[in-house]
Order: C-alpha cells, then structure tokens, then sequence
C-alpha cells in the first residue's frame, strides 16, 4: 500500500468508519479512540476561534461541532483553516439570531487570520498591507466588545451602524489596529487595491485628478492618507 492510499484510508477511516478502518486492521474500539481524539481537536478549536459567541449565547458546542463536521470535512493540517467556514455554516443552520451575532462571527475569524496572513518582509511603499481583512459591518461591533471586555456585562449589545471596518496588523508590535473607514478613506483604499503607485505623491495626485477635489479640500486627502499609514492599513 502506498503512501497516498494509506493516508486516504485513515481519513475514510475517521469520517466514514469501520468498513474502510479494517482495511488498516484497526479495531473498533481502537477507531473509536482516534475519533474521539480527533473531535477533540476540532471541538477546541471551534470553540478557542469563537470563544466570544459562546460567551454571549448558552451553545452545545458538542452538537454544533458534530453538525459542522457533517458540513465541512477538514482537509488541511492547520486546524485553524477548519474554522473557515463556520461563520456561513453557522448562520445558515441557526438562522434565529439577531444579526450581529453572525457579524460577530466573521469579526472574530478576520481578527484571528490577521495575525496568520504573510507578513512581507520587505516591500515598495506606499501598499495595503497584506496582514488586514476588510469587513462591511450593519453593526458597532468593535465597539461593542471593547466595551464588553471592560465591563464584562452580558447584556449589552451593539449599535447599529452601517460601516466598513478595516482589521489591520501592525507589522512593529504584531498587535491588531481596528478602523472605521470613512469615504474618503475608502476611495484610497480602493485606489491603492487596484493597482500600484510608486510613490505616496502618485496616488495622491490621481486621488485629486479623479476626483476633482477643491483645492481647499487637499490637506483633508493627505491627512486622511497618513491616518491610514498610521493605522497600519498602508505600509
């Protein structure tokens, strides 16, 4: 048996049972064992990933982790990328919640994989720095859980608020920089997404060309430029 068809044997093995484990000669009980070894494993990570919707909502993680693993097989070493759907599954399968529940979902998994992202190690300036996630949010949701975290009260919920909230890495202390973007903020960004420039005086010339921006409005551009530099979405 080679290689390729031994490792395909164990995961049928975990997933669909005894028929394909004897091929191996394990035992059921055996099977059993790694099963339970395995679920584990996803189970923690479940629920290390979102451990805030679980502070929030009284889950059967256990039922939840079974029905997940039923809609999504986990195929790639990191169990982190075994999280990577549950924001969609979740809302699909449990479709009663208030909204913010599933917006705190996805916050949590983009707060996590901002840490994952490749981090450049060295890189022309000005870009948007890979190590950030671009959520559009109807709720307050950074807000809300900082606030939460002070306080430690269950019962506060967000604020309704339609915005897009940029996730940002920053690349000296590693910790995450959230922000608010404001139109202004999202033209530039967007600009810079598309295409490069090789220089902070390009983009910006093409930002006031584009855009036809009044004179007396051109300090608001660069300011609201180097308010992204700082916030860590533009390197």
């Amino acid at each position: 048996m080679d290689y390729k068809t031994y490792n395909q044997l164990w995961y049928e093995s975990l997933y669909e049972g005894e028929e394909h484990a004897l091929k191996l000669g394990i035992t059921k009980d055996r099977l059993e064992l790694y099963q339970s070894f395995v679920f584990n494993h996803y189970y923690d990570a479940l629920l290390k990933m979102f451990s805030r919707i679980d502070y929030f909502l009284d889950l059967d993680w256990e039922e939840i982790t079974n029905k997940y693993l039923e809609h999504t097989k986990a195929t790639a070493w990191d169990l982190n990328d075994f999280c990577l759907n549950f924001p969609s599954f979740f809302r699909n399968t449990y479709s009663d919640l208030e909204e913010y529940f599933y917006e705190l979902l996805d916050y949590e998994i983009a707060e996590f994989f901002v840490y994952k992202d490749f981090k450049p190690q060295s890189f022309e300036s000005p870009i948007i720095n890979p190590c950030h996630k671009l959520l559009v949010l109807n709720y307050d949701i950074a807000s809300w859980i900082k606030e939460v975290e002070q306080t430690d009260d269950q019962i506060l919920r967000p604020k309704a608020e339609s915005h897009a909230l940029v996730i940002a890495r920053n690349l000296d202390t590693n910790y995450p920089v959230f922000t608010k973007l404001t139109p202004l903020a999202i033209a530039i960004y967007n600009e810079l997404n598309e295409r490069p420039y090789n220089t902070q005086e390009a983009l910006l010339e093409h930002i006031l060309n584009k855009y036809q921006v009044p004179s007396e409005s051109t300090s608001l551009v660069v300011e609201t430029y180097h308010s992204l530099k700082n916030q860590s979405i533009i390197l």
